[in-house]
Order: C-alpha cells, then structure tokens, then sequence
C-alpha cells in the first residue's frame, strides 16, 4: 500500500508477497480486483471505516473537548476523451478532465500525531460543506465528535452564511477565515493586543446567529486580527477570523497562529497520502450524472420552496380576512413557479459523466489510512523529532521499501535490511527498526525480527 504505482507493483518490487501468500510469484493484478470485489461485496469498506474511526478514537482517549479537527478536500483527477463535469484544476488546455473531490478529515489529540479520521466521495467542484455533511451525517459520528473535539479549522471555502449557521446549529465549534480585508483604524474598542501591542478585536457575528443580550466570549463571533502582525505599526488592514468555539489562553491573541496549524494538522498531511497513492485511479467506471452546479440550483430552489411553505403554515393560524388570502395566494403562487424552475432542472437530459463512488477505489483508500495512522501512531513513540515527522514516503524509503534477506525459522521470520549509504541517516532506519521490534510485529502468526545488514566493506572482526 506504500508503493505509488500501486499494490501489485509494491508487492513485486519488494518481492516480499510470497511471505504473506505462502506462493512463488505474487499475484496477478485481475486476482487481485477479483479478491477486493469479494472483499467490498461482503462489507469490509464499512469494516475497516469503523476501524479507522476507532484507531482515532482510541488514541483521543477519554478526555472530552481536547483534540481538534481539520476538514479539507483534495482533487483526484482522472482524464477522459467523453463529455465530463470538470473541476478548476489548473492549466489542463483543452483536456477534458472527469475530477473526483474527496473530503478528507484528519483529527490531532491532544500532544499526539495527526490522524486521519473520515474520508468522503463528491462531485467535481463540490463545496466543503458536502464533505461536513458528510462527516456529521453518522449519529454515532457526530456525538462522538461534538463530545471529543474542541474545534474544527477549516479554510475560507467554508465561511458561507448558510454552512455556518448550519454548524452552529449543529453544535459545532469551528474557526475559519472570511474573505477580504478591513481598515483597523475603522474599529473600537478593542478586546486585547498582540505582542507587537497591536489590537485585537472581537464583535458578535449577527448573520450567522448571536444574540445581543449573550455574552460576547460566547457563540458565533468575528475576530478581527491585524494581518502582517510583525510589521508593528504600519500594519494598517486587518483579516476577519469567523468563530464559534472556545479560544483558550492566548489563542485570541494568536489567531492567526491556532489557523494556521491546519497547514500541519491537514494540507502536508494529504500531501504524505497523495505521495504513497491516496490518489491513484483503480477504477474508472464513468456515469451520467447531474453536475454539481444544478444539485446547487436544485437545493436552492427546494429551500425556497420551504421557507414559503412555513409563510404559508404560519399565515392559516391568522384570523381569516382578505389581506391573510392575498398573502396565501400570493406565496402558494411563488411555490409553484419554483416548484416548475426545479422540475424543469430535473427534467433537463444528462450529456456529462462524473466518477461515482466504487467500493474497491474507497476500500483501498481506507486500508491506506488504517496503514498511515498506525505507522503515525508508531512513530509518536520516538523520543527523536526528526523520526516523528517522517513521512511514509520517507519509511518506506529508509526502511520498507530497501532490499532485504530473509531468514525464516519455525515460529519466526528475520528481515536483514540493506542499509542506508548516507551516514546522516542511519540513525533514522535503527530507530524505526527498534520502534518496530517493540511493537512485536507477526506474519501468520510467526514472529518477525528486523535487523540491519552489515555495511559493505565493513569489518568487524
């Protein structure tokens, strides 16, 4: 699963399946498909999802309000010469390009490794709020994440009024950024100041649903913090943080900060899966689908048609007299012109093709994030910095990936890893190797011992 050219091309390249399958020559890819169409016919994707939901929950603990989130999406491309809903993914020219969003959610407890908690499928162009919905659809998922987690980040895609009022009445603390700029010299009254003594201030965001009478440290707000807070004071704009979680210590004084970690907490670790193949293509199958725009228009059409609807509901609890039936009459009259905007929507004949959602592309990507926060959670054990940041492209390159001579026993199988050439990074291999060996991995139920071969031309006699 740590190979970019994908498990068959791993497997053969390490020469290692034969160990795992007890065969001379590693499978063939169609077997391959074959055992994973069996794997996903009899329910392992929902299998392992759970397990990676518990990997994470497990490592959070029981410490309620600790850890944090970090919702963020990434584009898997995949080119096509048949008519295809395409996303804004750079300069494609005058390819056609049938792009996959995939929402990814990634969890850091408290003083441990980022991990990856949820994975969802959307449309090409699909804004961040489908990959929430998705995150917080489970019941069982979303109490879990409301009770555990003190705040999710996320980027300036998700500062819609209508994604926001929607997480906060979902009870979901979050942090984002609104678009644009103001003066500082515009505000009053401000609530605190930066190291360089600039000032921080904090109003009531009343477009997404705080009341005046509530207190102002409480529920949705604006922060607006200065925004090149090192120039001092010829720093005269000002970026707007849009929050509705609790800002502990001198996080409000270090917004710009505490937003910014999602770089580490979920953008570079995207950019590690996508190295090892959380991007690759295993199934292509095309179909006809609506695009992501008109599912928009469609929605906004329906919630329309609700909001008159409850107009309507309210207004025949009025005594009745003429201005009450003007009114009736008039909204009923609204809703069946969009009702006709949305059935002219749904009748229009699908031309494009987008990449659903298969069970053996969402199987793989789920044993690869099973793989990733197991080896994260490893790597967390190391008292050396340097090993805990290591990426999997980095292991499966000082570690997994090198050649190896195998000694196997009853009851017990020893890897001899070829060594590094560069002696800069042999103590990063030895400290994986001991990490491993205290973990006490097994294969079929032997025990498997790593050890470093000796350097060529090295003697020790």
């Amino acid at each position: 699963m740590l190979g970019p050219g994908g498990l068959t091309a791993a497997t053969r390249r390490a020469g290692a399946e034969p160990l795992v399958t007890g065969r001379a020559r590693p499978y063939d890819p169609s077997t391959l498909r074959r055992g994973l169409e069996e794997m996903v016919t009899a329910g392992a994707v929902a299998v392992v999802e759970r397990a990676v939901e518990e990997q994470v929950e497990r490592a959070v603990g029981p410490a309620k309000h600790a850890a944090l989130a970090h919702p963020d999406r990434f584009d898997q491309p995949y080119y096509t010469k048949a008519p295809a809903h395409a996303g804004p993914i750079g300069a494609l020219n005058n390819k056609r390009l049938a792009a996959v969003y995939v929402g990814v959610t990634t969890v850091r407890p408290d003083g441990g490794p980022v991990l990856v908690y949820h994975l969802s499928w959307h449309k090409p162009t699909a804004p961040l709020s489908d990959a929430l919905e998705d995150l917080h659809a489970s019941p069982s998922r979303h109490a879990w994440l409301t009770a555990y987690l003190r705040r999710h980040t996320w980027d300036r895609g998700g500062n819609g009024r209508r994604l926001l009022r929607w997480a906060h009445a979902q009870q979901i603390p979050y942090l984002t950024m609104a678009n644009g700029w103001v003066y500082l010299s515009s505000q009053r009254a401000p609530l605190a100041q930066t190291l360089e003594r600039l000032p921080v201030f904090v109003r009531r965001d009343l477009r997404v649903g705080h009341s005046l009478g509530a207190p102002l440290d409480q529920g949705p707000r604006v922060v607006i913090f200065p925004a090149h807070p090192a120039q001092g004071i010829a720093c005269v704009r000002g970026l707007r943080y849009r929050t509705d979680g609790v800002l502990v210590g001198n996080e409000i004084v270090q917004i710009d900060a505490v937003y910014k970690d999602r770089w580490g907490g979920v953008e570079n670790p995207i950019k590690a899966l996508v190295a090892v193949g959380l991007r690759l293509n295993r199934d292509r199958r095309l179909v006809l689908s609506t695009s992501r725009g008109t599912d928009g228009k469609i929605q906004r059409l329906q919630e329309r048609d609700d909001a008159l609807g409850a107009e309507v509901a309210a207004l025949t609890h009025e005594a009745p007299s003429r201005r009450v039936f003007s009114k009736i009459e008039s909204r009923v009259r609204r809703q069946e012109e969009l009702r006709d905007r949305v059935a002219a929507l749904q009748a229009e004949p699908l031309t494009k093709k987008v990449r659903p959602a298969t069970g053996r592309e969402l199987l793989c990507k789920y044993l690869l994030l099973l793989l990733y926060n197991g080896l994260a959670l490893l790597r967390a054990r190391s008292a050396i910095a340097t090993v805990r940041m290591l990426t999997p492209a980095k292991v499966r390159d000082l570690l997994w990936g090198r050649h190896a001579f195998v000694d196997v026993e009853l009851g017990k199988v020893t890897l001899w890893v070829d060594p590094v050439t560069e002696a800069r990074e042999r103590r990063q291999p030895e400290e994986l190797l001991r990490l491993f060996n205290d973990a006490h991995p097994r294969l079929n139920g032997a025990k498997v011992q790593l050890h470093l071969a000796q350097h060529r031309g090295t003697d020790t006699s």
